[in-house]
């Protein structure tokens, strides 16, 4: 008897629920998100292939980027690298030639001990 009266409980709880979520907001506004700078296709074909970190001969941190050129055409590319350790945000950037449909290595070099990164460290790189 108590389950009978469990069941049609529980098979009116859709019913009541229905009124309460008709009301919820709908999404507005575009569909995807914006595109970040240096998406290949708008001015450049160049993006960032492969982000790689080690350390120099003194222990200090360095970054190797990639980038691929996905155009014919040789291009001038920046790359962003934007390094973070704790609350202290540190960003350099360098100028490369690309030629087309080939990649191209890059290396940074920031003042912070790799022992020190990987502790507590966050690395991202973009194309500008």
């Amino acid at each position: 008897m108590y389950r009978r009266r469990l069941l049609a409980a529980l098979a009116a709880l859709p019913a009541l629920g229905a009124g309460c979520l008709s009301d919820l907001p709908t999404a507005s506004g575009p569909r995807s998100g914006p595109e970040p700078e240096g998406t290949p296709g708008r001015q450049t074909g160049v993006v960032v292939g492969d982000v790689d970190i080690g350390e120099d001969s003194q222990g200090q941190l360095i970054v190797v980027a990639t980038l691929r050129n996905r155009g014919p055409d040789p291009t001038e590319a920046t790359v962003v690298v934007t390094l973070s350790v704790g609350v202290e945000e540190t960003v350099r950037e360098t100028t490369v030639e690309v030629p087309g449909g080939s990649s191209v290595e890059t290396t940074i070099e920031f003042e912070t001990t790799f022992d020190v990164f990987t502790d507590n460290g966050s690395i991202s790189a973009r194309v500008r």
